[in-house]
């Protein structure tokens, strides 16, 4: 079904498949409102315009949980269906309690998911008719 693995997550030693899917997305912007407050709220770096510098900063613990819950679970049931068998019904509340890496270094992983589904995985262009009207 697709043409690349999965990437995956791991908390409390145990590796979760993750897809930021079209899916994903509508979540995220329902939430959100637009795709680019959900990125900066999961951000961990910050680029002042003074002096040039990058500050790190703390990523929303709420845009993390919703990334880890929503891309895990979508990870799952693309995994499932490729399977043949049914998904694990994740809570999200029982992801977060299993993060305990670094909330850094989680937040990277799922922003970069994120950044993937944003690249053009059909390198082979569509040919398009152009169609005049009559009006």
């Amino acid at each position: 079904m697709f043409e690349k693995e999965l990437n995956t997550i791991t908390l409390s030693g145990k590796e979760y498949p993750i897809k930021c899917s079209i899916l994903v997305l509508e979540k995220i912007q329902d939430k959100y409102e637009t795709l680019e407050n959900f990125e900066d709220a999961l951000s961990i770096f910050d680029d002042t315009k003074e002096n040039e510098e990058i500050k790190v900063k703390f990523p929303k613990m709420t845009a993390l949980c919703d990334a880890l819950y929503w891309m895990i679970q979508e990870g799952e049931e693309i995994t499932a269906e490729e399977e043949g068998r049914k998904p694990v019904k994740y809570k999200r509340e029982s992801l977060a309690r299993k993060m305990d890496g670094s909330i850094f270094a989680a937040a990277q992983t799922l922003k970069r998911e994120f950044g993937r589904s944003f690249v053009s995985k059909n390198q082979k262009t569509t040919k398009t008719e152009n169609v005049e009207t009559n009006q």
